[in-house]
């Protein structure tokens, strides 16, 4: 299996190049939350016509067209992208019973090339041997398992490198919290710092099953959490030096992703 990460812009762009593909004459344009309504949105503001989620009422954009191209009126429901067409089927379901008779237009940005019969619509399609995941996605939910997370720069703000390190280990600003509990928590730290920073990551509902600090004060960060990721079975780690992030990715069995430019090294 072939990995690939969506950068942010490049989700963007795809976002965009679905919009020349969607028909002129759509009447409504609905989105699957929750990644789904950006697509959507994107699509409804710039054909003027109203947006809506299944089951939810219509929001009407700036410019919109409240008068129907068609009666019953065709209605596009996007997503980012398609899996075994579940989600879009339930979505299909909804709006046929709200608005019987309507015809139905499905549209996603990214499909591979073994679901795109799935749809109607698609801007791109990535080979059948690779799974992608979006960069916008990783604190809503885990590409793979077990899966480990740096603290500095990544769940928190980076050590800006000089002042009171007790009072840094205390009050830094969190960052990223994912909104899923993670097997761990892999931090260029030293063990002696544990008390305060198992105390912090609790006061910010970090939910974490191990927290892993470097015990030796002379091992390179990036050959560190390489290694504890190898003998902990970690498949990817969320890392904020870039650096460390190519050390970490070259370790057999484990991907690493630099969190801000949405590197992935594998």
């Amino acid at each position: 299996m072939n990995y690939r990460l969506i950068k942010q812009q490049e989700e963007l762009s795809a976002y965009i190049d679905l919009v020349s593909k969607i028909p002129r004459d759509v009447d409504i344009v609905c989105g699957i939350p929750r990644h789904g309504m950006i697509p959507a949105a994107i699509v409804a503001e710039v054909t003027g016509r109203p947006l809506a989620a299944p089951g939810s009422p219509m929001w009407y954009t700036r410019n919109a067209v409240i008068r129907w191209h068609n009666d019953p009126p065709t209605i596009v429901i996007i997503d980012d992208s398609i899996g075994t067409a579940a989600t879009m089927n339930g979505a299909k379901a909804i709006i046929s019973n709200e608005y019987p008779g309507s015809k139905i237009v499905t549209a996603v940005a990214y499909t591979s090339e073994k679901t795109k019969d799935l749809v109607d619509i698609y801007a791109h399609a990535y080979p059948e041997d690779t799974k992608i995941m979006f960069h916008s996605q990783f604190m809503h939910s885990p590409w793979e398992r077990p899966i480990g997370f740096d603290i500095d720069g990544v769940l928190g703000d980076e050590w800006p490198g000089s002042g009171d390190y007790d009072y840094f280990l205390e009050h830094v600003r969190p960052y990223r919290i994912p909104a899923y509990g993670i097997e761990y928590v892999v931090t260029g730290r030293l063990e002696q710092y544990r008390a305060q920073t198992v105390k912090w990551l609790k006061n910010n509902g970090v939910e974490y099953a191990n927290l892993i600090m470097r015990q030796n004060p002379n091992e390179d960060h990036g050959a560190y959490k390489a290694r504890t990721c190898r003998e902990r079975g970690v498949k990817i780690f969320i890392e904020s030096c870039r650096d460390q992030a190519e050390a970490i990715g070259r370790t057999p069995g484990v991907m690493c992703v630099h969190y801000d430019s949405g590197e992935l090294f594998q």
